[in-house]
């Protein structure tokens, strides 16, 4: 099983359940080919995470169809900057958003590892921590 993937790796798959863990920065899928591990990480100093997701409607009992990544300009706030960045998962039941999250100091910034053995940190390293996950609504 390979550890670090590309978002892309989801395309083909028929998505059979979605969970989120309470953090909200672990979305773990099971698909017809095995679970996916979507961990939202920063680097040194970065706080990243999930701000809103839409389309749960369309993501259970979907195949993938197309994944398409966007990145917005950075905000930049008293102490520090946040990034917004959107990741938009075409199905063949509509379409699906997750809109992160990552707040830092300006120099570090944050990203989805995506895996097929585990939550992954920003070491790459795959944790083996029970996590507590509950159904994926819109929020």
């Amino acid at each position: 099983m390979q550890t670090d993937l590309d978002i892309n790796a989801l395309v083909g798959r028929k998505i059979l359940s979605a969970e989120i863990n309470q953090e909200k920065d672990l979305v773990v899928l099971d698909t017809d080919h095995g679970k996916l591990y979507l961990t939202w990480v920063g680097d040194c100093c970065t706080n990243c995470y999930l701000a809103h997701f839409s389309g749960a409607d369309a993501l259970v009992g979907s195949i993938v169809n197309s994944v398409e990544d966007t990145k917005w300009d950075p905000k930049e706030e008293s102490g520090g900057v946040t990034e917004t960045m959107g990741t938009t998962i075409v199905t063949s039941k509509g379409y699906v958003t997750f809109e992160s999250r990552a707040e830092h100091n300006g120099y570090y910034g944050g990203w989805i590892n995506v895996s097929s053995t585990g939550p992954v940190d920003q070491y790459r390293r795959v944790s083996q921590a029970i996590v507590q996950t509950k159904p994926l609504e819109d929020f």
